[in-house]
């Protein structure tokens, strides 16, 4: 079983990166940063508050070996227009920016995320960095 979900900050946050994107770059970045770093924590609330049980970490379409063309199908499915405006534009990218639409897998024992049960092991680009694309404990 999968769940999909979606999240948006909504159309206001793309228009106040627009304007700081033409006024003061490093205060649009850091925005940009602050934003991204927000809807992620908001998704991990919701998911956390759902109590999947056993369940994969949230992915999504365009990351590892996800095709990105999967954000209109699931976009369709979920009807994600209808209910928090957010639309997938023909290069399959979502708008707004600030958004996701996430695959999460019940029923998988292997919640524990670490680089060694990782497919991406070998040419991880986190790892050539020092870095882990999950936080640890």
């Amino acid at each position: 079983k999968v769940v999909v979900i979606a999240c948006s900050l909504g159309i206001e946050v793309d228009k106040m990166l627009r304007y700081y994107a033409m006024i003061d770059m490093t205060k649009m970045t850091v925005l940009d940063a602050l934003a991204s770093s927000y809807l992620e924590a908001k998704c991990d609330e919701f998911e956390n508050k759902q109590h999947f049980g056993n369940h994969t970490y949230r992915f999504c379409p365009g990351y590892g070996r996800v095709p990105i063309e999967l954000n209109k199908e699931l976009a369709f499915i979920i009807e994600s227009s209808k209910k928090i405006g957010l639309t997938v534009q023909e290069s399959n990218i979502l708008l707004p920016q600030k958004s996701m639409i996430g695959l999460i897998g019940l029923g998988d024992n292997r919640k524990e995320k670490t680089c060694q049960n990782c497919l991406h092991i070998k040419d991880c680009n986190f790892r050539k960095r020092g870095q882990t694309c999950y936080a640890k404990d």
